[in-house]
């Protein structure tokens, strides 16, 4: 992703996570990238303008939620913030154990 539009800023950590994640390549990895972009796309339209430049970056992350979508196992709600809690505390236990 390029250089997010002064309105998107709010988006970029969340942007960031999901590519670095997605280099990781694994099930988790993938899936939780796909949380934290779907996540940016929702922050993102709160930030709308209606700016071509806004609208360009989230129609830009929808294709890519879109696409990994295919390949990725549908959860509900509750699986998926079930899901991102149990990843948040695999990274947070591998930090503790390191420390």
């Amino acid at each position: 992703m390029g250089k997010l539009p002064p309105q998107l800023k709010p988006l970029t950590p969340f942007i960031k996570r999901a590519d670095e994640l997605k280099k990781v390549g694994n099930h988790k990895a993938l899936t939780m990238s796909f949380f934290c972009r779907s996540y940016a796309v929702q922050l993102g339209i709160k930030h709308n303008d209606n700016s071509p430049e806004v609208s360009e970056v989230l129609l830009g992350l929808m294709d890519q939620l879109e696409a990994e979508k295919k390949v990725l196992p549908k959860y509900d709600n509750d699986k998926a913030k079930e899901f991102c809690e149990g990843f948040a505390l695999e990274v947070f236990k591998k930090a503790d154990d390191v420390d």
